[in-house]
């Protein structure tokens, strides 16, 4: 056996009659193929169990796991077939984890990994996310580590056209039920579920072992998820919605860290949005000429051009960069709330949707040391408390975030020491993942490949965007289909960016709408909600029987999605026969969930003049008197929309067996029945 060195590299190959065997062993190691084992000789280790460094130790790793860890002797007994690397004077420590990611392409699994993020959490997930999950279970895969949620959960009206709405536990159940089938890591919900949904989402995913993230829901509250072990809270700002419902003081900040600490709780701060976004509303061009920009996949950079980028789509701009500057103060206050008390923190980014893959990472650890953490404790973060929260809340074969005997081989090498310059993991010298070593050099040139095809598709897609809400939204389309066909393994365009082309399109052009929706279904097959769109093209046109056939098709992926069953349970109320059966004037008082008495409204409900097969609605909150202008269904079952502070509420009236009842939804889950009293 010999050793043979390449630049700073040890590369011990074994001896052998077959010369041919030699060199094609001697390949192997230098791409970066899988080796029996690796042994990284005179370390400096940060296992990320405490600050302390282990300076000159060897780390040998065997069939990607780290086997043994042991102080250098010039003496070592080197087992056969292993590729030894010499890292004399670096540093060495686990691989980051980014527990809070947007997968838009697979290409961005191999960016992430470049810069050291060797796993993420996927927050809302697909069949292609499973796909690209089972990919990054092999060592022959060169991208970070995936689990993944399968598409969010959110109450009825969603915060998002594209989640799953669920209005009753029977429904959030059978949503649990098929995506544990399916196949997916956890579950993600979102803001506005209802108390009795989100018990039902927590009892369901219990039994069937999954564990809940995401948003707290307004109408739970932290208290409530907290009591019932929800086991990772996103976003730190957003706890303002379920907590405080206004800027809270610092003592508030305080307290709510205190009750946050008392429960099993995981707590994503997502520091680096306030940033990002800042940064966007401040200078977008000078964001889109970063270098990082170069290696952004092409639908992530759909939705960041000023066309489609949502920070930029505010009212008042000025007025909305005060408040994230308010956020990011507030969110800075809690994370070092947090610290005193103890708070399981994990580092998440929200990237692609905002923040470039990987080196986002970097920034949220960096706003972590702003707001008080040491270089040690924010690093902590994305490494020991993110690889204990995948083991104990995802999957407890899987081992990550440490240097330790039995764990993932999943590591980073830097220069310097990350504890004194945070700076130097965000352009780590060399990742390991999955036991298999990978140069800088391999590693640009690996992005590098990818950015040569990016360029082109980015400048087409430039090209499409600003056709796509005009009259020329067909020659739109066929740009966006064209690259679909040159490059069939990269996602051109995001889904929730067209469908948001499609809505606008609707009033201008109801025909070119219908042509994005159709061409959304197209591009994300897999996904229930474009099929809900499509629906609603048909709708709207009136063709019945194919907005039907859509909905079934939508509600047949996501099992009693709400969106669907209310769509379908319309389209059954239209096509009765008209009889007028609700004729006639009523109050309509609102009901909370727990029984409260909420406003009024008078209706009067008349009919159409010219068809006498119409119903005409009015409506009077405060003695004046407002013409609801639309409204959907037919002769003993109607739903309208009113006006309120926080959007529109609908309203649902209906006659069932001479008794006249209702249903209400608003804004953030405030959804309830209707109290019904027909004046004679």
């Amino acid at each position: 056996m010999v050793i043979e060195r390449k630049g700073n590299e040890e590369i011990k190959i074994m001896k052998s009659n077959n010369y041919f065997l030699s060199i094609i062993a001697a390949l192997l190691i230098a791409t970066g193929l899988p080796a029996q084992s690796l042994l990284l000789r005179h370390a400096n280790v940060l296992t990320m169990e405490t600050p302390d460094i282990l300076m000159d130790y060897d780390v040998f790793i065997k069939d990607g796991k780290i086997h043994s860890i042991k102080k250098t002797v010039t003496d070592a007994i080197i087992p056969d077939n292993t590729k030894v690397i010499d890292v004399t004077g670096k540093f060495l420590m686990p691989g980051l984890i980014d527990m809070h990611v947007h997968l838009f392409d697979e290409s961005e699994l191999l960016t992430n990994l470049s810069y050291g993020v060797t796993t993420v959490l996927n927050m809302d997930g697909t069949p292609d996310h499973l796909a690209w999950r089972e990919k990054s279970k092999s060592r022959n895969y060169t991208g970070a580590r995936i689990f993944t949620a399968g598409h969010t959960l959110d109450g009825y009206p969603a915060l998002n056209w594209m989640f799953w709405a669920l209005q009753t536990p029977e429904q959030a159940r059978a949503a649990v039920r098929k995506q544990k089938k399916d196949g997916y890591d956890f579950i993600k919900i979102y803001g506005t579920l209802n108390p009795d949904v989100f018990e039902a989402i927590q009892d369901e995913a219990k039994k069937q072992g999954l564990s809940v993230a995401g948003h707290v829901p307004r109408q739970v509250g932290i208290e409530k998820a907290i009591k019932k072990n929800y086991s990772l809270i996103a976003h730190g700002d957003d706890l303002i919605s379920s907590y405080f419902n206004s800027i809270p003081t610092s003592a508030q900040i305080d307290s709510l860290a205190l009750l946050i600490s008392k429960g099993n709780t995981y707590l994503t701060p997502n520091l680096s949005i306030q940033k990002r976004m800042l940064d966007e509303a401040t200078d977008l061009e000078t964001v889109l000429s970063l270098p990082e920009n170069r290696y952004v996949s092409p639908p992530a950079y759909s939705q960041w051009i000023k066309a489609n980028n949502r920070t930029l789509d505010q009212y008042d701009l000025n007025g909305y960069k005060n408040y994230l500057q308010e956020m990011q103060k507030y969110n800075r206050l809690l994370t070092l709330a947090c610290k005193k008390y103890g708070v399981k923190m994990v580092a998440g980014t929200d990237c692609a949707t905002l923040g470039f893959p990987g080196s986002s990472l970097f920034s949220e650890l960096s706003e972590m040391v702003t707001a008080g953490l040491s270089n040690y404790e924010a690093l902590h973060t994305a490494t020991n408390v993110a690889g204990e929260y995948v083991t104990n809340k995802i999957n407890p074969s899987v081992k990550l975030g440490k240097i330790k005997a039995g764990y993932m081989a999943d590591l980073i090498i830097v220069t310097e020491n990350p504890l004194e310059n945070i700076l130097t993991v965000k352009t780590p010298a060399a990742v390991i993942t999955k036991g298999i070593y990978y140069t800088r050099d391999n590693l640009d040139k690996m992005l590098t490949g990818n950015t040569v095809n990016f360029s082109s598709i980015k400048k087409r897609i430039e090209a499409a965007d600003s056709l796509l809400e005009s009259a020329d939204a067909g020659k739109g389309l066929q740009i966006l289909q064209e690259e679909s066909v040159k490059h069939p393994a990269v996602k051109i365009y995001a889904q929730w960016v067209l469908g948001i082309k499609a809505m606008r399109l609707q009033n201008k052009s109801p025909e070119k709408s219908f042509l994005v929706r159709k061409a959304n279904a197209g591009f994300y097959p897999s996904h229930f909600s474009v099929f809900n769109e499509l629906a609603f093209g048909y709708y709207a046109s009136k063709h019945f029987d194919s907005a039907m056939k859509y909905f079934m098709q939508s509600n047949m992926m996501a099992p009693s999605n709400a969106v669907a069953l209310i769509m379908m349970e319309k389209i059954k109320y239209a096509l009765k026969d008209f009889i007028p059966l609700l004729k006639g004037n009523y109050t309509i008082t609102r009901i909370s969930r727990t029984g409260e008495m909420l406003d009024s409204i008078t209706l009067k409900i008349t009919l159409s003049e010219q068809t006498l097969k119409q119903y005409l609605l009015s409506y009077s909150k405060n003695g004046n008197w407002e013409a609801v202008t639309k409204y959907e269904g037919g002769s003993d079952r109607i739903w309208f929309s009113i006006p309120g502070n926080y959007g529109e509420t609908e309203y649902c009236l209906w006659l069932d067996k001479q008794k006249y009842g209702g249903q209400y939804w608003g804004s953030f889950g405030n959804n309830g029945q209707l109290r019904v009293n027909r004046k004679e």
